[in-house]
C-alpha cells in the first residue's frame, strides 16, 4: 500500500496538466502492479483524482453542543451502494475506529445467563467500568441523575443500561424501584431484570410501578392516576418496605415523562423536590428519565446532581454529560454473556 500524505504537497508543485498526467500514471502503475494507493488531501475542493479512484471519503471535525464530533462521509464507492452516507468515528487510543450503529436485544431474543455483579465500593457501581468512570468513578450516595433522551432515541434504547444498573444494585443486597419511561411496559422491565437474577430475590427486591391494570404479579405496583401526592406516597412507602428487607440503599428510576403526562406539571416539581430531599437523606440513588419534549426537564436539571443526555447520531447511540460537562461517548451494548453490558468510547 502506498500512502501519499499529503498529495497536495506534491500536486502544488505541478501545473494542472502535469498533475493530471502524474495522477493517471500513478493509477495505471497501481492497477498493473496489484498495489493500492491512498491519496490524502487537505484541500478536497481542489482535487482532480475523484474520477480516477475507487472510493472517496471526507473526514469532518464538527462541534455538537460545544463538544467534538468526528464524522466520515462517503462521497464515492465504486461498484457498491452507499447505504449510509455518514458515520461517526474516534481517534481514541491513537487509532481510527469506526463506531457502530446501536444494537439492542429484547429479553426474548437472548439466551439469558445469571448476572455477574460488581461489588460496590465507597461509591455505588453501575457494573460497567466505563460508565462508572463516566459518572466520576461511580455514584455517590444520595445522587440524583437526570437522564434525557433525544427525539430520535428509540423507546427501549435505554433499557439495557437500566436493567444492568438494577441487577447490580439488587445483587449487591440492595433493591430497585422502577417506574418505566414512556414506551416501556412493566413486563419488559421485569423480564429484562428477572431473567438474570434468582426468582425469590426478584420478588423481594424489585418493584415495577405502573398506572394500568396488569395481571397479578408480586413485583408490580399499581399507582393512583388521580393524585400525584398519593402516587409519591405509595412509591416511598414501597421503597421503605424494600429497604427494610435488604437493609441497603435503593436504586429508584422514575419516568418523569409518564408522570407529567398523567398528572400534569403543576404539582410534579414540588413532589420531585421532596423526593430528592429523601434520597439525599437516606443515601439512595435516584435516576429521573425525561424525553426531549418533557416540559419539566429544565427544572429537574437544576436540582439534579448530574444531567446526562442520550442521543442518536448517524444511527449510533451517544451519551454525554451536560452537568458536569463531558466529552461525547459512543455507547455499545454487548449481550454475548447472556446479559446486558455497557461499553463507552470517547470521541476525541
Amino acid at each position: 500500500m502506498i500512502v501519499l500524505d499529503s498529495w497536495d504537497a506534491f500536486a502544488k508543485e505541478l501545473d494542472v496538466v502535469e498533475r493530471l498526467k502524474m495522477e493517471k500514471a500513478l493509477a495505471t502503475t497501481v492497477e498493473t502492479s496489484g498495489a493500492r494507493v491512498v491519496f490524502v488531501s487537505e484541500e478536497p475542493h481542489l482535487t482532480t483524482t475523484d474520477y480516477l479512484v475507487d472510493a472517496v471519503v471526507v473526514l469532518h471535525d464538527e462541534v455538537m453542543e460545544g463538544r467534538r464530533i468526528r464524522r466520515i462521509e462517503w462521497k464515492k464507492l465504486r461498484g457498491s451502494a452507499i447505504t449510509q452516507r455518514t458515520s461517526i468515528f474516534t481517534l481514541y487510543g491513537g487509532r481510527f475506529t469506526l463506531l457502530g450503529r446501536v444494537v439492542t436485544q429484547l429479553p426474548s431474543e437472548m439466551e439469558p445467563q445469571p448476572f455477574k455483579h460488581v461489588e460496590h465500593g465507597e461509591l455505588f457501581s453501575t457494573s460497567s467500568a466505563d460508565l462508572d468512570m463516566f459518572l466520576g468513578s461511580g455514584m455517590r450516595r444520595g445522587s440524583v441523575i437526570l437522564l434525557e433522551m433525544g427525539g430520535n432515541v428509540g423507546p427501549d434504547w435505554h433499557l439495557p443500561l437500566l436493567s444492568m444498573m438494577a441487577c447490580n444494585f439488587i445483587l449487591n443486597r440492595g433493591c430497585a424501584l422502577i417506574l418505566p419511561a414512556g414506551g416501556i411496559t412493566p413486563t419488559m422491565v421485569r423480564e429484562s431484570i428477572g431473567l438474570h437474577i434468582p426468582k425469590e430475590t426478584l420478588k423481594s427486591h424489585l418493584r415495577v410501578a405502573h398506572y394500568e391494570q396488569y395481571h397479578r404479579d408480586p413485583t408490580f405496583l399499581r399507582l393512583d392516576s388521580h393524585s400525584i401526592t398519593r402516587t409519591f406516597e405509595r412509591l416511598w412507602r414501597e421503597a421503605q418496605s424494600l429497604k427494610k428487607r435488604s437493609n441497603q440503599p435503593c436504586f429508584i428510576f422514575l419516568g418523569i415523562d409518564v408522570m407529567e403526562a398523567i398528572h400534569g406539571q403543576q404539582w410534579l416539581i414540588r413532589n420531585i423536590i421532596t423526593s430528592i430531599q429523601r434520597v439525599r437523606y437516606y443515601g439512595d440513588i435516584l435516576m429521573l428519565a425525561v424525553k426531549h419534549s418533557t416540559q419539566s426537564k429544565d427544572a429537574v436539571s437544576d436540582m439534579a446532581t448530574a444531567h446526562i443526555k442520550m442521543n442518536e447520531l448517524d444511527g449510533s447511540l451517544i451519551l454525554y454529560s451536560v452537568k458536569p460537562p463531558s466529552l461525547i461517548h459512543h455507547v455499545e451494548y454487548d449481550f454475548s454473556q447472556g446479559y446486558p453490558r455497557v461499553f463507552l468510547t470517547p470521541i476525541v
